[in-house]
């Protein structure tokens, strides 16, 4: 008991001396064993919130892929909306023919266009034109 009275009283003057007072902090610098410590230009960069942060995350694989994974997803939503647009599609024939008496020339052309609507219901329209 008695010593460690003696041990908090030394150590409670040693911190009060003057000559501690009068001694200026410096703060560590983290090292890796087997490394220098002394950094390439002794300069402090001061960095804010979003710096820190942007340095953080910079080439993050975790949210690099997540965003990929998201741009998979929406082209596949686009694509399974694109099922509903309403389609067109024109076709066309052409016939030319001699026989020997006589020429003779036909066309066709004939637009279709075909709607799916949400509940699975198919509308189609067609028109066909000989000239």
């Amino acid at each position: 008991m008695y010593k460690q009275k003696l041990v908090t009283i030394a150590l409670l003057t040693g911190l009060c001396s003057p000559a501690w007072a009068t001694d200026t902090l410096e703060p560590s610098r983290a090292t890796m064993p087997g490394k220098l410590s002394a950094s390439l230009n002794d300069q402090v960069v001061d960095l804010g919130l979003t710096d820190a942060v942007f340095l953080g995350l910079r080439d993050n694989r975790a949210i690099r892929s997540a965003f990929l994974q998201r741009v998979a997803q929406k082209f596949d939503l686009r694509v399974a909306e694109d099922q509903f647009t309403p389609k067109l599609m024109l076709s066309g024939r052409s016939l030319m023919g001699r026989n020997q008496d006589d020429r003779y020339r036909t066309s066709e052309v004939a637009p279709t266009t075909t709607m799916l609507s949400e509940l699975g219901t198919r509308f189609s329209l067609s028109w066909t034109k000989p000239t």
